[in-house]
């Protein structure tokens, strides 16, 4: 008779008792994201940073469920847009796709704005390797003709923290071509002109870049900064095989990598929901077949590995700080 009173003052307590353990006081989560999200190219339209930022924005708003605004951010080689990425509110609505190489060996010899260890990356898209490329007419047909050239060739520069500009240098250090930047151009569009008229005699750039230039008999390339053949140009000679093998282990290490961030200080439950959707976004086939008719590469990791990538890297700049001194030093320098 008096039994079934006490139990339900039992169940009651062990209710009461539950309410207050940690997990029943955790406020619950906030909805996100909960209004558009805007993904930052710090470079000009029609890149390859440009290219991989629009792919991206177009299909991570599904899993997102918001819509995607792409802005260009642009200026001082990406340091404007990445300095925008970085100020940002780290709410998560925004996102960018950072020139990771050439920021980080700027940041190595340079003061500046951003930290690229503190950004917090959401993994990255793909990577492709440099080929050097010259004009079809242009009078330099191998590593020797560059070589015995009466001046130092002249590269089209978009700017001295770009990757292209930190590559070439960093190659050149084994190569040993005379050479000096001619930088103030807007991206690799903006070279192509300054090549065929003469103005500049070769440019470090991806196989893709310049692809519809190579098949209109503009363009042709001498050689690829790597270890293995590139997938569009497999007869293409390496620098491996031309007798530089350290200039193409660098690259390995220092390849054109498209890796995406968000700002310092983001939340971790909003970092992991930004992670999730963006390697459901590169590795979907959706996202492979929209890449596919432009050659770009998707070869995706996540952002735990990104993290890891960026950390070796800084390793290997720092190894190289007194010569990347010398470049941002003085940029227009002649260098061999």
């Amino acid at each position: 008779m008096f039994g079934k009173p006490r139990e339900i003052l039992m169940l009651l307590l062990l209710m009461a008792s539950f309410a207050f353990t940690p997990q029943a006081m955790a406020a619950p989560l906030a909805a996100f994201p909960t209004k558009p999200v805007s993904v930052i190219v710090a470079l000009s339209p029609g890149g390859l940073f440009d290219l991989y930022g629009r792919g991206v924005a177009k299909f991570i708003k599904k899993r997102l469920k918001v819509p995607t605004i792409v802005k260009n951010v642009t200026g001082a080689g990406g340091r404007t847009g990445t300095n925008f990425l970085y100020r940002s509110k780290p709410d998560g609505h925004t996102i960018g796709v950072v020139n990771v190489v050439g920021l980080a060996g700027y940041q190595m010899v340079k003061s500046s704005v951003y930290d690229i260890n503190r950004f917090q990356w959401l993994g990255m898209v793909g990577s492709t390797k440099y080929i050097m490329w010259v004009p079809k007419k242009s009078p330099y047909k191998s590593i020797k003709d560059l070589k015995e050239a009466p001046k130092p060739i002249r590269l089209g520069c978009t700017g001295v923290s770009a990757t292209g500009t930190i590559v070439t240098f960093l190659a050149n250090q084994v190569i040993g071509i005379p050479y000096t930047n001619v930088c103030g151009f807007k991206g690799f569009a903006n070279v192509l002109p300054a090549l065929l008229r003469g103005d500049v005699d070769f440019m470090y750039a991806s196989s893709s870049t310049y692809l519809s230039a190579y098949k209109a008999g503009d363009m042709r390339p001498l050689f690829s900064l790597s270890v293995k053949p590139d997938p569009l140009f497999p007869n293409l000679p390496t620098i491996a095989d031309l007798g530089y093998p350290q200039a193409a282990a660098e690259n390995t290490g220092i390849a054109l990598l498209f890796p995406f961030a968000a700002p310092p200080n983001i939340s971790k439950d909003r970092l992991a929901i930004l992670r999730k959707a963006f390697m459901e976004t590169v590795q979907s086939q959706e996202f492979k077949d929209w890449a596919k008719p432009l050659r770009l590469s998707v070869t995706p990791i996540n952002g735990k590995e990104t993290s890891e990538l960026v950390s070796r890297l800084n390793k290997l700049f720092d190894s190289r700080k007194a010569s990347l001194k010398r470049l941002f030093k003085n940029p227009n320098a002649v260098f061999r």
